[in-house]
Parts: structure tokens; sequence; C-alpha cells
């Protein structure tokens, strides 16, 4: 063992001072995953183990956190470091291997917002009717009870063309109470994971000519209040925003230094769809695909902006399986100048000088461009064809975008086969999906308490018929008495509760924990 320690100082001293600090991570953070059989205790750590003693002395480790606990094992494993020698992360990433304790350790990308500069301002919301969607509004103007994740630097939930859509969490009161016991006090709207708190709108400092407009931007395109009379019209007309902020408010807003945990966040929050207009070139990162999974698995589908390099290479979410990875097109259907393209890409959409919401502490308007755009496009007419069928799959929504998509090859001769499977159509993505009686009769009236649950969910109406769920889709063994549910005998994590009362089928997803 001294052996080891002795190796750790000699490595601090003669790597740790030639090492810089990568812009593509996220600085002082590390994530380590614990093996299965590991006696190092993180969550109330010890100060047993003198190797780790040492790091946490060396590197200036100052707390530990566990982020991303019930959606699955490999995730209750995962862990955050916390460490004050940032330009070592390096070396501390040697150090925790030679413990032999963890089968993780990977630097945490933090992500850059994907919008470009404004050049030329063209006609208000020309993309509207390029992707069809006034006919597409015939077939369901969306549903309140679809829920758009909004995760970006921050969203605006007082400007006058969101207000009326943004989420109003029914299971938490102003009482300084988690009442919903999902680890967030009196998120009402949204959260603010970087700063932790429940303000998840642009810090009030905030000018309209601001990084910190995106969130609010991309908004206004997935969801904005439509036919209100003013301003801008969402693609996804009456669909629920929840606000997601992912940058501190002492930052500009253009770098997102917790991301997946607002990922993480709008899963606990029960969203139907994530959109996230942010990516970046990083690499693999393993923890966050774990994320990404678990929500896909959860029945939740995800967008993510593919890029603005104007390169194949893959961009993190967005090349992701279980993600739609979005391109941008501008108002000639002419792949964006700045739009990646490549095998990862799904799907094209408007993404040139595109119009709505900006906020800077008014009620402002204005044009950005980039894939930032293009992808909360993309999540409206998810949201559109999950209010006309709420029981698709992630797999189905992204088979109707891809599978109803005009073809764009003769305007982009250079770039066949490289932008997906073409620019989204909303109308043929929503003509002729079918609506069972099942789905017709889906009711959001059978409310379920607490949720997150420790092991009894409380129903306010006795269902006549109840099928349980994990995120695999297998189906769980419920112990029901009367209208209580005993889950105590199920592991934690997310499932799928689909519950059948007099008024119709219910679709709810539940969260166990401790």
């Amino acid at each position: 063992m001294k052996y080891i320690l002795l190796y750790i100082c000699i490595l601090i001293s003669s790597i740790g001072l030639c090492q810089t600090v990568d812009s593509s991570y996220v600085d002082g953070r590390l994530i380590a995953r614990l093996n299965v059989g590991s006696t190092l205790n993180l969550d109330t750590y010890d100060s047993t183990n003198l190797l780790f003693n040492s790091a946490i002395e060396s590197f200036g480790i100052d707390s530990i956190s566990n982020p991303f606990t019930g959606l699955n094992s490999s995730l209750d494993r995962t862990y955050r470091l916390f460490f004050k020698e940032a330009n070592l992360i390096d070396s501390l990433v040697i150090v925790l291997t030679l413990l032999n304790e963890f089968d993780l350790i990977e630097k945490e990308p933090g992500f850059y917002v994907s919008n470009t500069p404004n050049d030329a301002e063209l006609s208000s919301q020309w993309y509207l009717g390029k992707i069809d969607v006034f006919n597409a509004w015939d077939i369901t103007s969306g549903n309140g009870t679809v829920k758009v994740a909004i995760v970006d630097n921050a969203v605006s939930t007082v400007h006058q063309d969101l207000k009326a859509n943004i989420w109003d969490n029914p299971n938490e009161a102003d009482n300084l109470l988690d009442d919903d016991l999902n680890g967030y006090t009196n998120d009402f709207h949204g959260w603010d994971v970087a700063d932790n708190d429940n303000n998840p709108n642009p810090p009030s400092t905030a000018a309209e000519s601001s990084y910190f407009t995106h969130g609010t931007h991309c908004a206004g395109i997935s969801a904005g209040s439509t036919n209100n009379g003013i301003g801008i019209a969402g693609v996804g007309y009456n669909l629920t925003i929840i606000a997601v902020k992912c940058s501190p408010d002492n930052s500009d807003g253009k770098f997102l230094s917790n991301a997946y945990d607002g990922v993480y966040y709008a899963i606990q929050a029960g969203a139907d769809i994530i959109s996230m207009s942010w990516g970046g070139s990083g690499g693999l990162f393993t923890t966050g695909q774990s994320i990404i999974q678990a929500a896909s698995s959860a029945g939740i589908v995800l967008i993510a902006a593919g890029g603005n390099e104007n390169t194949s290479k893959d961009i993190y979410p967005a090349a992701y399986p279980s993600v739609i990875a979005v391109g941008a097109t501008d108002n000639k259907d002419i792949k964006a100048n700045f739009s990646n393209f490549g095998s990862y890409i799904d799907i094209m959409a408007p993404g040139v000088q595109l119009y709505s919401c900006l906020s800077g502490g008014g009620d402002g308007y204005g044009y950005k461009s980039g894939t930032s755009m293009s992808c909360p496009l993309v999540a409206g007419v998810a949201g559109l064809i999950l209010t006309q069928n709420p029981n698709l799959s992630p797999t189905e929504v992204k088979s109707r975008i891809k599978d109803n998509a005009d073809n764009i090859d003769a305007q982009n001769p250079t770039y066949t086969n490289a932008l997906g499977a073409g620019r989204i159509n909303a109308f043929k993505a929503l003509n002729g999906i079918s609506t069972s009686v099942e789905t017709n009769s889906l009711v959001n009236t059978l409310n379920y308490y607490p949720n997150p649950t420790k092991g009894i969910l409380r129903l306010n109406l006795t269902p006549t018929d109840i099928t349980l769920t994990n995120y695999l889709g297998q189906l769980m063994d419920v112990v029901q008495v009367g209208n209580t549910l005993d889950l105590h005998h199920l592991p934690n994590g997310m499932y799928t509760l689909r519950a059948l009362t007099n008024k119709g089928w219910e679709i709810h997803k539940i969260i166990k924990v401790n």
C-alpha cells in the first residue's frame, strides 16, 4: 500500500502540473461507478480506506453525491465527485483506477447550446407552412396532458406566450415541503438543476441578446401558446412545457454544466418528451447513455439537436440510438450551411431564422438559427403524435416521424443518404394514426399518491383492472387492496401503471424509492 501512496505523490508531481482543463468537460467533477462487490461506502464515507483518503486530500475532493438513483442498478452505484484541483483531473482518474473499487471512471462532459448568430430576417414563422402543421392541427391541436420537458440553459415561465402552457405541478403545494416526494421541493413549474432551486427562469439580469434566451426560444417553437391573439404559434399548440434550467445564474448561459441532471429531473417530473437542444463531440459518456436509455425504456420520447459544425462526426446525445437526432434545413429544404449530417441524423427540420419567444426581463420575440431550433420543432410534432395516440412507444413515434418525411434529396444532391429520412412533415406524420377505443377513452382523473412512493400507492378511484410493467416492459406482480397498491416487493425504479376505471384507461409513470 505504501508504494501505491508513493506512486500517487509522484504521479501528481510529475503529471499534474502539465494538465490543462478541457473545455469539453465540466471543471472539478468526475463520474465514478462502484464495482458490484465494492466495499467502499460513498454514501456516508467513513474514512477507513487509506488510498481513497489520500486521494481526498491530494485532489481536494470535498463533496460526493449519488445523483441518478432509482433508474437502474448501474446508476444507483454511480457517484459524482467534486474536487478543487480541477487541473489534476487526468491524474485523479489514474489514482481512482488504482483503487480497484470502480468499474467506470469518466470525465463529465458539458454541453453548448446549438444556435448560430442571426444573419438575416425572414418572414415570421415560415416554418409552420413548410412542415404542413396547419393541416396537422385539423387532426389534433395537442393536449395539455402531454408534457414536453425543455432541458436547456433556462426557460421563462412568465413570458406572455408561454405562461399558459407552462406545467403546473398538481402534486406540489406552496408549503416548503416536497409534497410529491420526488426530491425537489416546490418544483411548481420545473427546476433549476444547476443552482438547485425551483426557479428555472433566466437570471433577471439576462438581456434579450444573451445566450440565456436560448431555452425560451426553444420552448416557444415547441409549445408556445397558440390561437391566443398575440406573438407566435407553437407547433405543439396546447402541449404542456416543463421548464428545466441547466446553466447557473453566474454564467453567460452558453455552457450547460448540468445537462444530464436536467434529463434526470425531467424523468422524475413525468415528462412524455424531452427536448435537448445541446450537444458535444467529447465522445461516448457511459453514464449519460445509461440515463438516456432509462428514459427511453420508461416510454419517454427523446429528441436532440444534431449539431452545427457542418460535419458528419457523431454528436452526443443526438447520436445515441434511442434519441431522435435532428438536422437543420432552410426555407428551400436545403441543408443549412451549419447543420451536421451523416448516418446518425434521423430527420431534418427547419432551423434557419425561426421566429419565437425571447426572454430578458420582458415578452420579446426574435429570430434564431441552429439545429437547436429544429429540435423543439420535432418535439412539438412528437407531442401532437402522442396526443393522437398516447399508447405509442418512443420507437413507434420515431418511426411515424421518419416514415412520413418529405424526401429532399433533389435539393441536396451532395448529401444523399446523409440527411436522415428527409424533412419532417407534421400532417403526414399524424394522418392515419390509429386511435383504439382504449386510447380514445383515455382520461386523467385517476390521481395517485405519493409518487415517488416508498411502497404504498393510493388511488382516489378504484380501478377494475390494473397492470404494472418495469422499464424493460416486463409485467410485475401487483398487490391490490381496494384503492391501495402495495409495491414493497418491487425493486427501486420507474414503472408504467395502466389502470382501467369506469371512465376508461389511464397510463401513468410510477417511481419506487426506498
